[in-house]
């Protein structure tokens, strides 16, 4: 689905952020980028969104496929209501799908909060309107930047589950940043580690997603997930 080979990048004049970096991502799957601040995970976002151009190597994905964001900072517009906030995409591209809108609202648990405006809402419920906003544009690939950073772990948690189940019933990728080991274990079905601008290490957790999501993570496999990417985060520290 997305393949990215020996990608490097640098801001001019700066050092290099991204160093020989490669990933795949394939249908349906979910990939979190994981390492410390500036090794260049939302760099690699960027790239494949096609709001930064590589210095050298590959980005190879289906043109048939629709790219969505979903960023830290909901984004909403203050100034509309939920219901025009999702409509956004297609207004952009000059086709309202309201049917696409409405499902996406209801997706995400805000049918009863549509002609709400963002100062109503609180912070989950404009995140989920964020999410919604993303799922209107039908996206076969989620770019993902730190979107639950600012919730509380509660919160966090639903909106972890209610990725999981939007991925289930609608069938999309995702690349996902975060800095939460335990997120990251926990939601992915492959965790990249990154240092210093590629990839150090690859776990790929094996959740049963039969299980709740309490014996989900108490399950050895998230267990051995967490000390798996603990072990290289910590090789990349020293």
């Amino acid at each position: 689905m997305l393949t990215l080979r020996d990608v490097s990048f640098a801001y001019q004049g700066g050092p290099k952020i991204l160093d020989g970096f490669s990933m795949d991502l394939q249908e349906n799957q979910i990939v979190s980028l994981l390492g410390p601040s500036g090794c260049g995970k939302s760099t690699v976002l960027r790239i494949v969104a096609d709001l930064l151009v590589p210095d050298a190597g590959t980005v190879d994905w289906r043109e048939e496929q629709n790219l969505a964001f979903v960023f830290q900072d909901h984004a909403l517009m203050p100034w509309s209501s939920v219901d025009d906030n999702v409509a956004l995409p297609g207004r952009l591209k000059g086709m309202i799908d309201q049917a696409a809108v409405a499902s996406a609202i209801e997706a995400v648990g805000l049918d009863g909060l549509a002609a709400r405006f963002p100062a109503a809402l609180s912070g989950g419920q404009r995140m989920r309107a964020s999410v919604a906003r993303a799922l209107a544009a039908k996206p076969s690939l989620l770019l993902m930047d730190e979107p639950f950073a600012a919730l509380d772990e509660i919160l966090r948690f639903q909106m972890n589950e209610l990725l999981l189940d939007l991925r289930a019933e609608r069938g999309f990728g995702v690349l996902f940043v975060t800095h939460s080991l335990y997120e990251a274990a926990y939601l992915s079905d492959l965790v990249l580690v990154m240092g210093e601008g590629r990839v150090e290490g690859s776990i790929a957790p094996k959740l049963d997603r039969a299980l709740t999501a309490e014996q989900q993570r108490t399950s050895p496999e998230f267990l051995s997930a967490v000390q798996e990417i603990g072990a290289v985060m910590a090789r990349e520290t020293l």
